[in-house]
């Protein structure tokens, strides 16, 4: 089991589907079904539809119940009709891929056979309907090449930051006069989502999530991928610049050059404010881009616990109990932050807690520029 794969295939599932912006997703199960899911996280609820199986459908079978819901989701005229299949329905062997193969729909039926907890934990529901995606929507003939565009996988839909992050990848991609085609599966519509197989790369965001499809689609188009996640830092992403300018057959010294000056006139101004400062980081959040960025701030690393000097900032992913006097909590995020904005940004939040601590720092009138 990966590491937190706590709920089913079905919340899985339901974290691809929901992203398609003119996907309708029936629920194959009974109504309570539809609360495995924290639906208030997602997008409208109104797309969101449940086949209401009762007593009588688990003795009987829930396939008629099931097209009345389809026929029903119709009516809406979505772009696709996603149905993904719960427990009940998998232990009872309602064949729910055969009768959507059987119904003749308007708009595009694509069956996710999840079966709840029968086929496994939260991932494997993402992996299972990004596979059916690859499989049964995408056309085997996408159209010409892209040579100037470029796929996301296996963005964390879940996350708070996720839109940051993804902006600040854009931006860099734009460096190297390259644009996002789709995003595979994230605030998306069925249209943009046929043209995945013409973008010249995939990058995957998170591995856990988009390793798998990367693959399939390499397979199915013969598309490259650049795996290992987003770059965090002034190293990785000079680095990882290289690899999708190598990728996409450019150059990427030009924006390489570009963007070490942009970080190095932003952390200056930053510099002026945070040069000397002592910082406490939680060992088990210590990464090399937090480390390069206290390097690069001049910043001193003090010992977590019992040490000297007293630390003016305090780093770690939750907040800390009897806080040492003139010491000044902030929180590290769970994910690395995406290429240089996400950083300096970090660094910009802790100069403003330290102001807010302190008083009389200069304003950070540099704040709308990270």
């Amino acid at each position: 089991m990966k590491v937190g794969d706590r709920s089913c295939a079905l919340a899985g599932a339901m974290t691809v589907t929901m992203e398609i912006e003119d996907c309708i997703t029936i629920l194959h199960g009974p109504r309570g079904c539809c609360h495995r899911f924290p639906l208030g996280q997602m997008v409208d609820p109104g797309r969101v539809m449940v086949s209401g199986m009762t007593e009588k459908e688990v003795v009987f079978g829930g396939e008629g119940l099931l097209a009345k819901a389809i026929r029903k989701a119709e009516e809406r005229g979505p772009g696709m009709i996603a149905v993904i299949s719960s427990c009940i329905a998998g232990v009872i062997g309602d064949d729910v891929l055969a009768l959507c193969r059987e119904l003749k729909t308007e708009s595009f039926l694509l069956p996710i056979p999840a079966d709840g907890f029968l086929t496994g934990g939260f991932y494997a529901g993402i992996e299972g309907a990004m596979a059916a995606l690859i499989k049964d929507f995408l056309p085997e003939s996408p159209g010409p090449l892209k040579d100037d565009t470029v796929n996301i996988l296996g963005e964390k839909n879940l996350a708070v930051d996720e839109e940051e992050s993804f902006r600040e990848i854009a931006r860099l991609l734009r460096r190297l006069d390259l644009k996002v085609g789709a995003r595979f599966v994230r605030r998306t519509r069925a249209r943009r989502l046929q043209e995945t197989g013409r973008a010249c790369l995939n990058i995957v965001r998170d591995p856990a999530i988009g390793s798998s499809p990367a693959k399939l689609l390499q397979d199915a188009y013969g598309t490259p991928c650049l795996d290992g996640g987003y770059p965090s830092g002034r190293r990785e992403t000079a680095a990882w610049l290289r690899k999708v300018a190598d990728l996409t057959d450019r150059s990427a010294a030009g924006a390489i050059r570009a963007e070490e000056a942009r970080y190095e006139q932003l952390i200056d101004d930053l510099r002026g404010d945070l040069c000397g400062r002592r910082a406490a980081v939680q060992a088990a959040w210590t990464g090399p881009w937090l480390i390069e960025l206290l390097e690069d701030l001049g910043m001193e690393i003090v010992p977590w616990e019992g040490g000297a000097p007293r630390p003016d900032l305090i780093l770690a992913a939750r907040p800390v109990d009897d806080l040492p006097p003139g010491s000044v909590f902030a929180p590290l995020p769970t994910v690395p932050p995406a290429g240089h904005t996400g950083p300096l940004a970090a660094a910009a939040a802790w100069r403003r807690r330290l102001k807010t601590a302190v008083g009389g720092w200069r304003s950070d009138v540099r704040r709308g520029a990270l």
